[in-house]
């Protein structure tokens, strides 16, 4: 059977049916949504912006093919009855209102889409996606990096990672710790990771090192504001001794007509990367949206 989806959109639920009006996912809307004659033969489900809260157990049982679903901008707070999703490649659940990732259990996801939820921690993730490749957890309510990290270092194939927007971002040596944790990665926050990246995570670590790893690192500087960088002088901290630093700027200089180290908006160079955003507005995408 040719795989066909449509979206399914707030307007197209009659809430004057009982189950509807209880946004509960079951076998009659999947097929109508799916124009299938069977379940076993709906193999892409994208229902969005219906007020959706959670599938029917005999519903998700039913989807045994079931590998690529979109349930972005609904009220999904459970996974409960997703661990019957065994073939999944591809999750999307952006914009929910989800808190725990309890029943989630898919040995064949490859890309998992969660921004915008309010996922306080991400529990043991150990065995539960040996194949996820890509994660996004932007703008979520993660507190604790330590904690965060030892979880993601049980994803074995990640690399892309979206943390973007949660509370530990605030720390300017964020992306330094993500980038030494997480040596695997290939992109963080929609950003590719380059040598640099990898050389500045090794400068930070062996800064803290040198304080006995306790407290900020003196004279290490993890970020930079654009309206302060003219007002930067090498000869502060140890900059000046930095050859990270010191190569960037010098590359920057020679192929600048000018003194001075003026950053295009859209530029990906040392100093957007290190400069920490506190808010990033609602135009910003996180990673993709997905189908």
């Amino acid at each position: 059977t040719t795989e066909k989806f449509m979206f399914s959109d707030g307007g197209q639920f009659d809430e004057s049916d009982d189950e509807n009006a209880e946004h509960i996912i079951n076998e009659t809307l999947v097929l109508e949504s799916t124009g299938e004659d069977e379940m076993v033969n709906v193999t892409q489900l994208l229902l969005r912006n219906g007020k959706l809260e959670s599938f029917q157990t005999e519903c998700a049982q039913a989807l045994p093919n079931l590998i690529n679903l979109s349930l972005s901008h609904n009220h999904v707070t459970s996974l409960a009855s997703f661990s019957h999703f065994g073939a999944l490649t591809e999750l999307n659940l952006n914009f929910n209102q989800i808190s725990s990732l309890d029943g989630l259990v898919a040995p064949q996801l490859t890309k998992l889409f969660l921004s915008s939820n309010s996922l306080g921690h991400l529990g043991g993730l150990c065995g539960r996606f040996p194949k996820l490749e890509c994660l996004c957890l932007f703008r979520n309510a993660l507190s604790s990096l330590e904690e965060t990290l030892r979880d993601l270092r049980q994803l074995p194939k990640l690399k892309e990672l979206d943390l973007d927007g949660n509370p530990f971002c605030q720390d300017g040596s964020y992306r330094h710790i993500v980038v030494g944790r997480l040596m695997r990665l290939r992109k963080l926050d929609g950003d590719e990771l380059t040598n640099l990246d990898a050389a500045l995570a090794e400068e930070y670590h062996n800064s803290k090192k040198q304080v006995g790893g306790h407290g900020k690192e003196e004279g290490f500087v993890t970020g930079f504001d654009m309206k302060d960088l003219d007002r930067v002088e090498l000869a502060q901290d140890r900059l000046q001794s930095n050859p990270v630093f010191v190569t960037y700027q010098a590359s920057q200089l020679i192929n600048s007509n000018s003194s001075s180290i003026h950053q295009r908006p859209d530029d990906k160079t040392f100093v957007h990367r290190l400069r920490h955003d506190d808010a990033r507005d609602d135009a910003h995408p996180p990673l993709e949206e997905g189908p």
